[in-house]
């Protein structure tokens, strides 16, 4: 989500937009992509689905902005307060069909060549047995072969690439690190070559995660990583054994640990999946993890409700069918109160892709070499998931048709859906695919009809964390005269400023 600013030049613009509007008032609209509530204190807490801006109009002001977002529209030359609106997306001029500049939107992000976003399953196994896990681990390392194969599909590729995305994901992808040592430096070093922005992350149990991989991965640019960790040692090792059924909590912790004695600027989601049993007994996890990892900002916790994912145990979990949202946000505030770095509230609606399965540049590459879309690949049927294969020349030969079930979006068929507020975030079900390659209707996404409740959340997180650097403007409000917005770095501590208008979020 982009910060709700406004640079000096643009204020500068604003201005000179302003003068050259005095003799012409136009007549404007609410977006159709708008949020808004009122938060406790009076004031309007507003976001943007389609600009990705957030921002709080103090209570002083909540007047005029309220009569902005009126339906009925408004025809004046813009204040202060108006010319931010519009700029950031939330008022349009009349006339404006948003619709259609979110379908160029969409198509220029989701249908472009430059891009590949490539996830790699360097081993299809995993040492451990997940009581809720899907996958079915009939594959280890990746293949020689079908290492080669990528190096060739990728230098055929990197010419015509202004970004390169890496992901490596399995089963258990440190068990294949045979292949992540061979293709990660490859990768970085063919990205610098050819001066494509280079992005890499894994998901991985953390197990086998030990101070030399991490320093090795790292100097490769594996720099976002995902592990789970479900509790205490009575919880997590319950949930997520060795498949032994040895116990795996401390060695994890004690390779988090070693990350932290790391200075590079690598991020790690360490995810909850939490349900019915364990929820209520990780207060003391939040604890013990605080002290562990000493609140270092990289390590960011993350809260999944647990799902029937299609494992053999699915009948025999105690999983939330309501409620999932409510409890994870009483997580995120245990956690923050623990003193721990969260996951934001608002971390769905921030990201650029949903899910790489649905863009054009999006592939899954298998241990054999199989193209596949989807990283649920366990229970996924193989007739849709599987797309395609990766030759030992590199070449990708893809079924088309199947590719198009994954790529064309569903809210083109959808009157609802391309009615609704959230779709420049769900996309008309893109947040999961798996309904819409099937030719079933998507369900409209948890966080969609809980928005508002998301946003109260987010604006007090805010008030706790401080908000970082906050934007200050100064506007007309309903009882002060007219006055020129200025940019003013401070820390608000979550004191929002009563001569402010918006305050970034």
């Amino acid at each position: 989500m982009r910060r709700a600013i406004l640079p000096q030049n643009d204020l500068r613009g604003a201005q000179a937009s302003t003068i050259q509007q005095m003799s012409s008032p136009k007549t404007y609209k609410p977006s159709r992509f708008n949020v808004h509530t009122t938060a406790p204190d009076g004031s309007v807490i507003l976001y943007n689905t389609f600009s990705g801006h957030c921002c709080v109009v103090p209570a002083t002001c909540s007047g005029t902005v309220l009569a902005y977002l009126s339906q009925k529209g408004v025809e004046r030359i813009l204040d202060d307060l108006g010319e931010y609106l519009l700029k950031a997306g939330y008022i349009v001029e009349a006339g404006l069909n948003e619709l259609m500049r979110f379908d160029v939107a969409y198509s220029a992000q989701w249908y472009r060549n430059d891009v590949l976003f490539l996830v790699l399953l360097a081993s299809e196994d995993c040492n451990f047995r997940c009581v809720y896990c899907s996958q079915p681990f009939k594959r280890g390392t990746m293949q020689s072969s079908v290492r080669t194969a990528v190096r060739r599909f990728l230098q055929a590729r990197i010419p015509k690439l202004n970004l390169l995305s890496i992901e490596w994901f399995g089963g258990e992808p440190l068990l294949g690190y045979e292949a992540i040592e061979d293709l990660a430096p490859f990768f970085q070093e063919v990205a610098r070559d050819n001066d494509v922005h280079y992005g890499s992350g894994i998901t991985t149990n953390g197990y086998l995660l030990t101070r030399d991989r991490v320093r090795a991965m790292l100097q490769w640019g594996i720099l976002a990583y995902q592990i789970t960790v479900d509790g205490l040692p009575d919880e997590h090792n319950v949930k997520r054994p060795l498949k032994d059924g040895r116990p795996t909590f401390h060695t994890i912790m004690d390779n988090l640990a070693g990350m932290r004695q790391f200075s590079e600027a690598f991020d790690v989601r360490l995810r909850v999946n939490f349900d019915r049993q364990n929820i209520c007994r990780l207060r003391p996890y939040f604890e013990f993890v605080r002290d562990r990892l000493g609140g270092d900002p990289r390590f960011r916790i993350a809260f999944n409700a647990v799902g029937r994912w299609g494992s053999r145990n699915d009948e025999g979990l105690d999983v939330f069918t309501t409620e999932a949202l409510e409890s994870q946000a009483a997580l995120r505030e245990q956690a923050r109160n623990a003193g721990l770095p969260i996951e934001s509230a608002m971390f769905g609606l921030r990201r650029v892709v949903n899910c790489t399965a649905t863009t054009a540049g999006g592939l899954i590459v298998g241990a054999n070499g199989r193209i596949m879309k989807c990283t649920n690949h366990g229970v996924f049927p193989e007739d849709i998931n599987i797309i395609g294969r990766l030759l030992e020349d590199g070449t990708a030969e893809i079924n088309a048709d199947k590719n198009l079930k994954w790529i064309v979006p569903y809210y083109n068929h959808d009157q609802k859906c391309k009615r609704c507020f959230y779709l420049p975030i769900c996309k008309g079900g893109i947040v999961c695919p798996a309904a819409r390659v099937r030719d079933l209707q998507p369900e409209c996404p948890a966080p969609k009809m809980h928005i508002r409740s998301l946003l109260l959340e987010y604006w007090r997180e805010r008030r706790v964390t401080g908000g970082g650097n906050v934007q200050h403007f100064t506007a007309r409000s309903e009882s002060n005269k007219p006055g020129a917005p200025f940019p003013a770095n401070s820390q608000s501590g979550g004191n929002f400023d009563q001569r402010g208008v918006a305050l970034a979020l």
